[in-house]
């Protein structure tokens, strides 16, 4: 607890909420350039859930990930 309240005080920003950024963009750039499903991408970035990862995804992007897969099809 030590440590995020340090990283909260230097950084403006939480670490869980730093790390979700940091997967929600790594599983950007997998959806956008990697033929992979969302539950293989979700699994790569660390969600366990898939149905998690979808709602946090779309609440980082404001789009679904299966939203984006279908623009990368098109």
């Amino acid at each position: 607890s030590h440590l995020s309240r340090l990283f909260t005080s230097h950084l403006n920003i939480s670490f869980i909420e730093f790390l979700n950024r940091y997967k929600i963009n790594i599983a950007l750039k997998l959806l956008r350039e990697e033929n992979l499903s969302v539950k293989e991408v979700s699994y790569k970035v660390g969600y366990h859930d898939p149905n998690y990862f979808s709602r946090t995804f779309k609440k980082y992007t404001n789009m679904s990930p299966s939203d984006l897969v279908h623009r990368r099809k098109q």
